[in-house]
């Protein structure tokens, strides 16, 4: 692999994809990480959801060193999101409700990315302003706590800003 994967050919970089796609699928599938998976969720009494961008460039497990399948995934175009749409807020609730009902709080991580080495590497959804995207981000988590609360008791929203040019 090139050091920077962003600036090598298409295929090299479609391939890089495919590859690292393998690499993630195997780990997931393998027993021991199965187990591991399930050791993880009963030691730990909180349950990690993310909203965050689709494209793919932050990859939560790597970062907050969980194994594959812990966080809970929810993608959309930019991490455009808002919890006032039908079937989004269903989707959040029950999720929430589920691990309230298991006796486990929620962190809700909000991301958003940029590149500090070249701004058109940033979040397309955005049209690549970073200030943009941390606004919006900011706008998620008061929604988020409109419907869970202020407390952060049972339910605590993270905004997490990810600059992906250094995995930062």
């Amino acid at each position: 692999m090139p050091t920077a994967i962003h600036s090598a050919p298409i295929d090299q970089r479609i391939e890089w994809l495919m590859e690292l796609s393998r690499t993630h699928s195997a780990l997931y599938c393998d027993p021991e990480n199965s187990l591991a998976r399930q050791r993880y969720l009963a030691e730990h009494p909180t349950r990690i959801i993310a909203l965050k961008c689709m494209d793919g460039r932050i990859h939560l497990p790597y970062a907050t060193k969980t194994p594959l399948g812990i966080v809970s995934p929810f993608r959309n175009l930019g991490g455009i999101f808002d919890l006032g749409w039908p079937y989004m807020g269903d989707l959040l609730e029950s999720q929430v409700m589920e691990a309230i009902q298991q006796g486990h709080r929620v962190l809700i991580i909000i991301t958003y990315h940029f590149s500090k080495g070249d701004r058109s590497r940033g979040c397309a959804g955005f049209n690549c302003d970073k200030d943009a995207a941390m606004a919006h981000a900011h706008q998620i988590r008061e929604q988020v706590e409109a419907i869970f609360g202020h407390g952060h008791k049972t339910v605590y929203p993270l905004v997490c800003g990810f600059e992906t040019d250094e995995d930062a």
